[in-house]
């Protein structure tokens, strides 16, 4: 091969502005001395399963912010072999995973939500496969899928399956951010042609970013609603027996909508179970606070002997038996609170030092 190092130039500037979400120009690879792309790829051949979910010995991209030229160049070399552009990691990476994490994405309530949609999406588009990829752990995973059984099964679409980024379709429209990603004929795109998918049948392909702001929590203490989002997966839609040569102002519109209720049922459902652990926390604190401090003073009272004067005398006791017994109550109301701790599903922390408590207190249940 000869000397390439202009055609890896172009790839690494195509490659950090295609990270960024800039899609424009993709009329024609990067580059001007490229071999034949997938000269080493028989594209009558079927993908086997491995071709969807094989790891590579090492991952093309090593950083998701630096791509520099021998990043480029693997990338290239990557295309020259399989006939496919592997999509770049976007500079949010770090950032997306935080946001998966914040807003529960894995918990079922969150799943059930993701799954309802995709299955309307389904109705809608009732010729194509629907599924939701959840972007996590260095990979993109099938979390929700609608359509043909067969097909779905076929094209390894399973729920539950992981699939590598540098094979990945969904991976070119969580760049776009926002907006509907639409490649009307994959087999006649230079970035997709000899990607597994498109090998076993994928046509057609519709996907758009579902789009959360970072930090749920801040929302709470303010009335102001963050405009900066960041995509954690795409909602995608496969056409497998026909092409969708142009996708209408009418669907457009549809996915923009049901994606932007999702995106508000994520939100919705994270401050849900957020407020329920609120209020079981103070249900956790006014219940110790009635059981273990105010039934407990009084059930003492009612058992004190008639004419026993300890409570007058207290009064006049010495500081070193205040010494004594602050710190035994104190540990008291400690060793209560690790019975409900479990229940509030948080962290808590209790300053004890007032009490004369100098030490730290293990509040683990």
């Amino acid at each position: 091969m000869t000397d390439s190092r202009e055609d890896d130039i172009a790839w690494r500037r195509f490659l950090l502005s295609y990270a960024a979400g800039d899609d424009h120009n993709l009329t024609g690879k990067p580059g001007s001395s490229l071999t034949p792309p997938g000269s080493n790829v028989s594209r009558s051949l079927k993908p086997l399963t491995s071709d969807y979910h094989g790891e590579l010995d090492k991952p093309l991209y090593e950083s998701s912010t630096d791509i520099d030229i021998l990043t480029a160049r693997r990338v290239r070399e990557f295309y020259e072999e399989t006939g496919y552009l592997a999509p770049p990691r976007s500079p949010t990476e770090a950032m997306r995973i935080g946001c998966v994490q914040d807003y529960e994405l894995t918990r079922p309530a969150q799943l059930t939500n993701i799954q309802t949609v995709t299955d309307l999406v389904a109705l809608h588009f009732q010729s194509a496969i629907c599924t939701f990829s959840l972007y996590l752990d260095d990979a993109q995973h099938h979390v929700a899928a609608a359509g043909s059984p067969q097909g779905i099964k076929d094209l390894a679409l399973d729920i539950g399956t992981r699939v590598p980024t540098h094979v990945s379709l969904c991976g070119h429209a969580i760049l776009q951010h926002k907006g509907v990603h639409f490649v009307p004929e994959l087999a006649n795109d230079w970035r997709f042609r000899g990607n597994p998918w498109v090998r076993g049948g994928t046509k057609s392909y519709i996907g758009i970013g579902v789009n959360l702001a970072p930090n749920p929590g801040d929302s709470l203490s303010s009335s102001e609603v963050s405009e900066q989002t960041v995509s954690v997966g795409t909602l995608n839609v496969l056409f497998i027996e026909d092409h969708l040569e142009k996708i209408t102002p009418a669907q457009t519109k549809f996915l923009e909508q049901i994606t932007h209720i999702l995106e508000e049922q994520m939100r919705s459902t994270w401050l849900g179970r957020r407020h329920r652990k609120d209020f079981a926390a103070r249900e956790i604190v006014l219940d110790y606070l009635e059981s273990s401090l105010v039934n407990r003073a009084l059930n003492e009272k009612a058992e004190k002997p008639l004419g026993d004067s300890s409570t007058d005398e207290m009064d006049d006791v010495s500081p070193a038996r205040l010494r004594i017994e602050i710190p035994l109550e104190a540990q008291y109301a400690v060793d209560a609170m690790k019975t409900i701790l479990d229940c509030a599903e948080l962290v808590c922390i209790v300053d004890v030092s007032v009490l004369g408590i100098h030490e730290y207190v293990s509040l683990c249940p």
